[in-house]
């Protein structure tokens, strides 16, 4: 369970971290379009080291589930809680950088 509320928290970073970078790119798109450029690379990135992590999380719930083990309740309930709060918040980055590109 610990390890799953690192990488958890660490996700949440990485769509902070990727947020951030996209509504930069998306503000100076216009005054600065090399600075947006690098904003929306980091941002891209970003979101690339989300979905690294996503992958990882996931992987260790299924590691738990090939051993034959039941996943723990509150593991499984933590994970579905917060994957929903991730994909809403990915998705929110995404249409930023959608923007960009429009």
């Amino acid at each position: 369970m610990k390890e799953m509320k690192e990488v958890i928290r660490n996700i949440y970073d990485e769509l902070e971290d990727a947020e951030k970078y996209a509504k930069a790119a998306v503000r100076v798109k216009t005054a600065q379009p090399e600075l947006a450029s690098v904003y929306y690379r980091l941002a891209n990135e970003e979101m690339g080291h989300m979905e690294t992590l996503h992958k990882q999380a996931t992987e260790m719930i299924e590691a738990v589930k090939r051993t034959g083990r039941e996943v723990p309740v509150e593991m499984r309930v933590i994970w579905e809680w917060e994957h929903e709060k991730m994909m809403d918040e990915a998705a929110d980055v995404k249409r930023m950088l959608e923007m960009y590109k429009g």
